[in-house]
């Protein structure tokens, strides 16, 4: 097998999941169906060693490997051996047709197999996904298997001639699938499968260099048998209560009550976002922090963690530093500035502004071991963007 049909094979299953998003079906339940599947091929003729065309005086060297694309159709049945396992069987037609040139020769083959292709089809590797994984092999038995040759004048020469000796085809499948769950028990899988030949063309000895694998890109439209699979019910002896009416209504848009038969219980995960202040309130005149603000920044002994802080938002902004330390550890490329500031009413020396912008940097550096060049310290008077100053808690949110 050359490496050109490797590299196709492999980048064709590999990109079947990003051909399919999982928001359009749903897991495969392991539901028994049967159907109709259709599909191309990609044929690749490999062949190293012209064969000996009969009746042909001075035969060519049809010694370079060909492509062609043709179609295959049948039968399938999928039958649940497991929830996770599906045993998969396929009864059809497989098509090739070759085409082989030298030096203004020509060499055409026709090649029908009637196919049986059993296989196993692996669900749930990817959690909660439609894409399958399958492994099987491919029996093909040969119906139709000739050839024609054209003379470098274009004239055919050897019409329908029959491939001597022509062979059984064994090829080892490999390839996924995606389950679209259409409703009613109807199910529409694209599939993508690539064939990897054991066998020739044909047993005789000057056409043994004869291979073909292929990859096939088909869809299978299915029918469930039966139920689809149900997890039951368990029902819990226990103490039941009188709800005071018989069954259930709902209104429909123009107000009519409809009784109701069923309902959608729905799971929702959800983030809640607390914002965060970053400010370290202080004292007045002092570089002591001001607790009875609750944002003082004061740290306990013991390691932190984001995972633990409440949900409280007041909490949450009294650990503004170990927020930013946490997360300047997670980020050693991150650096930061702390600006101290006045209230500019009482407090009129830029000297207390610095104490407090160097009290929070030795606090990330002693507390964490942040590195002292990823902190600068700069002290000013009143914020860049100030509270009022008209009600004492805008002036102590100066500080």
């Amino acid at each position: 097998m050359n490496k050109k049909a490797l590299l196709t094979a492999v980048l064709s299953l590999a990109m079947l999941p990003i051909f399919f998003n999982s928001s359009f079906a749903q897991a495969y339940n392991g539901q028994t169906n049967i159907g109709l599947y259709v599909g191309g091929n990609l044929n690749m003729h490999q062949i190293s060693a012209s064969p000996i065309i009969d009746t042909l005086q001075s035969p060519a060297l049809f010694d370079k490997n060909a492509t062609s694309a043709f179609f295959n159709v049948g039968l399938i049945a999928n039958f649940r051996a497991s929830s996770d396992i599906i045993i998969s069987g396929r009864l059809g037609y497989n098509g090739f047709r070759g085409n082989f040139k030298s030096a203004g020769d020509e060499l055409k083959t026709k090649l029908d197999y009637l196919e049986v292709n059993p296989n196993v089809q692996f669900h749930n590797l990817i959690a909660n996904s439609p894409i399958y994984f399958l492994l099987g092999a491919e029996l093909g038995i040969p119906m139709n298997a000739t050839y024609d040759y054209y003379n470098s004048n274009g004239i055919k020469t050897v019409s329908s001639e029959d491939v001597p000796d022509k062979n059984f085809r064994l090829a080892a499948a490999l390839g996924a699938g995606y389950v679209f769950d259409l409703g009613k028990n109807v199910y529409l899988t694209p599939e993508v499968t690539f064939r990897l030949p054991f066998t020739k063309v044909s047993a005789r000895n000057d056409w043994d260099s004869y291979s073909i694998p292929q990859l096939r890109l088909g869809l299978a439209l299915t029918f469930g048998l039966g139920e689809s699979e149900k997890h039951e019910v368990v029902e819990v002896p226990g103490v039941q209560l009188e709800v005071g009416f018989s069954d259930v209504r709902y209104y429909d848009k123009q107000m009519v009550a409809n009784p109701l038969k069923k309902i959608t219980v729905e799971e929702t995960q959800y983030a809640e976002l607390f914002p965060l202040l970053p400010y370290v309130f202080f004292k007045e005149n002092t570089a002591e922090v001001n607790e009875a603000t609750n944002l003082s920044g004061k740290r306990l002994s013991g390691e932190f963690s984001l995972r633990e802080l409440p949900a409280d938002a007041m909490v949450i902004n009294s650990q503004v530093l170990d927020i930013v330390a946490a997360r300047m550890n997670a980020n050693k490329e991150s650096r930061i500035s702390l600006n101290g500031t006045l209230d500019n009413q009482s407090e009129k020396d830029i000297k207390v502004s610095q104490e407090r912008a160097e009290f929070a940097k030795k606090y990330l550096v002693e507390n964490y071991n942040i590195a002292p060049e990823r902190i600068a310290t700069s002290a000013g008077k009143i914020p860049s963007k100030p509270s009022t100053s008209k009600v004492i808690e805008g002036v102590e949110e100066n500080r």
